[in-house]
């Protein structure tokens, strides 16, 4: 769920259900105990973002390798995949 969607549905339940006097924020935050990061929910999709744009992308990559076919000098045919 975007957090976009989570501060609408806060702001709403803040005008309609919760006592003026006991409303707190219409704002939505994000705890990243990783980090030990306590920070509005926009800033932490920015710096995952920046996170992401800084590191290469880490994916699932498939690096084949053929070996000697059979009966040439290498021996018999296999074939060997590397995920990373």
């Amino acid at each position: 769920m975007k957090y976009s969607e989570l501060e609408k549905m806060v702001r709403e339940v803040n005008a309609t259900q919760v006592d003026v006097k006991d409303q707190l924020s219409d704002h939505v935050y994000h705890y990243d105990a990783k980090e030990k990061v306590f920070e509005l929910a926009e800033k932490f999709d920015a710096r995952k973002k920046e996170k992401t744009a800084e590191k290469p992308a880490l994916g699932r990559r498939s690096h084949r390798r053929s070996l000697p076919a059979a009966g040439s000098p290498g021996g018999k045919h296999l074939q060997l995949q590397f995920v990373l």
